[in-house]
């Protein structure tokens, strides 16, 4: 229930966006990939042979943003996209032993500093994510019949983007809002945090 309402939540966002964005003044279009290191933290509940609390995976994303200016006075910019993320998880650093194909919806709202040809682009907002397919050695991750996990969760980010000419540097760390288990016993709360490095161009 806690995750259909946050779902809810970042769709009315979106919703907004939209609006807002049929009136932006100007739109800057961009391309990307992203290298990210990512830790999910379950209290050793979840994965307990592969020790620890703190599971650390590796994370690739492509995608795509569109900002939208709002004024020309006050350089706000509204932006959203699409991202196809693909992470895993390696037992003893030998089998790819968890792996997960996800969807991303991002929206943020950030400022513009212009220095021609030079932009920086700090920004914030949350991500929507679906998680399309994930696997355990086998193991459904998301089937009630292995470990039951939720489909859909929502992150939050902060970040920044320096454009150079039409080339883009990005970082940005991400964390979760919402927890990847449904049940969460014994006060397990299953949550992810990375840290994106991105190189792309604007359009």
């Amino acid at each position: 229930m806690k995750n259909l309402k946050l779902t809810a939540l970042v769709a009315a966002l979106i919703a907004i966006s939209a609006t807002a964005a049929a009136k932006s003044n100007s739109t800057i279009g961009s391309v990307y990939v992203s290298y990210s290191p990512m830790s999910f933290y379950d209290n050793g509940y979840l994965i307990p042979e592969l020790g620890t609390d703190r599971k650390q995976f590796t994370a690739f994303t492509a995608g795509f943003n569109n900002a939208h200016i709002l004024s020309r006075e006050v350089p706000f910019f509204l932006e959203y996209g699409l991202a196809g993320q693909y992470s895993y998880c390696n037992k003893n650093d030998k089998v790819s032993y968890i792996r997960m194909v996800s969807a991303k919806v991002p929206l943020s709202l950030g400022f513009v500093f212009d220095w021609d040809p030079i932009t920086l682009a700090p920004y914030a907002g949350v991500d929507g994510i679906g998680y399309i397919w994930g696997t355990a050695s086998s193991v459904d991750l998301f089937n009630n019949d292995g470990w039951g996990l939720n489909r859909f969760g929502i992150n939050w980010h902060a970040g920044a983007k320096l454009f150079i000419g039409e080339f883009l540097l990005g970082v940005a760390y991400e964390g979760a809002v919402s927890s990847l288990y449904k049940n969460e016993p014994l006060g397990t709360n299953i949550t992810a945090r990375q840290l994106n490095i991105s190189l792309g161009f604007k359009f």
